[in-house]
């Protein structure tokens, strides 16, 4: 898995540079649906942030926890005017740093892997979460940039078969995984374990990690330290569900149930999520590889989603950007 995350990442400056040729003139000017970055922008956005990741990398490997600080993407723009900067060299910018990360990432050792850190905005993470989130970032930068030429966003990813539509999970919404989405007849808390996380709520333009279809989260407070979570896409009914957060070691699990016809479904699912800056949404939904022949009860199954074997057990499943922010 980490090998074919790294020959991944090694893919993006080359689409980058084959679609470039199409962003002659003005056209590298023109925004994307909705406001969104145009060409020279989403080149230099690549490049600067590819820089923090490096950044990132090596802090986490020379320093014993370190707090790495919040990369505003929407700031880092306006204040670094990408728009009256070249697009070769904002491309040039990503290849090299790009570069310079996968050959020191493809050097570190396995023990160093698990090295900790922190991120503002995204909590506790390891060495080994960086590449995921650098190709989420990648796809959902892929969809945005086909969106800019006009150009239907890829179907699949390479390996991956499409699911299709889970009635009885909104968070997948037709959207491909490596195993099935794992269900299980309890939840693995109560809503009033954790208080409401502030920056879920909203509208978010979301992104699959894996085949960049694209769809509408919108998240609205409900009852009882609860979430109204309406998953909407193209052509297709909205998915309704209710999920509330429980504190897990490490992080948080995102407990998700359907609601249909008005009332709550008998299956529950479960997800992890970030929060990487201010507008931006990085979403994992367990599968049940690991799970299905576990005992199945909520101790036994909770033990497994916050344990040593929890990155196996989730799969990355969309990054998301928030609307009201995307550049008008």
């Amino acid at each position: 898995m980490r090998d074919e995350r790294l020959e991944r990442l090694g893919e993006m400056p080359g689409f980058l540079e084959a679609v470039a040729g199409r962003f002659r003139g003005e056209k590298a000017l023109e925004p994307g649906p909705g406001g969104g970055f145009c060409f020279v922008e989403q080149a230099w956005h690549l490049a600067d942030l590819e820089r923090c990741y490096g950044l990132r990398i090596r802090r986490i490997l020379a320093e014993d926890r370190p707090a790495l600080a919040d990369f505003d993407g929407e700031r880092e723009a306006r204040e670094g005017r990408y728009r009256e900067r070249s697009p070769e060299a904002g491309l040039a910018a990503f290849r090299q740093a790009r570069a310079e990360n996968l050959a020191l990432l493809r050097a570190v050792s396995e023990a160093l892997w698990g090295r900790p850190a922190t991120q503002e905005g995204a909590g506790e993470l390891r060495l080994e979460d960086l590449p995921r989130m650098m190709a989420e970032h990648d796809a959902f930068h892929r969809g945005e940039i086909r969106d800019l030429l006009g150009e239907p966003r890829s179907p699949e990813a390479p390996g991956r078969g499409s699911k299709g539509m889970a009635p009885a999970l909104a968070l997948l919404l037709a959207l491909p995984l490596l195993g099935c989405p794992y269900e299980a007849g309890f939840s693995v808390g109560a809503p009033a374990d954790t208080p409401r996380e502030a920056r879920l709520l909203g509208a978010w333009h979301c992104v699959s990690a894996w085949d960049e279809k694209s769809f509408r989260m919108t998240i609205a407070p409900f009852e009882e330290r609860q979430y109204s979570i309406v998953m909407t896409q193209a052509d297709e009914e909205p998915y309704q569900t209710r999920a509330f957060v429980s504190s897990a070691k490490g992080g948080a699990i995102l407990n998700v149930q359907e609601i249909k016809d008005g009332k709550p479904q008998p299956t529950w699912t479960f997800a992890r999520f970030a929060l990487p800056t201010r507008s931006s949404l990085v979403i994992d939904l367990a599968e049940d590889t690991l799970l299905k022949d576990l005992e199945q009860t909520p101790a036994v199954v909770r033990a497994a989603l916050e344990g040593p074997k929890a990155d196996e057990i989730f799969e990355p499943y969309c990054v998301c950007i928030r609307v009201e922010e995307e550049r008008r």
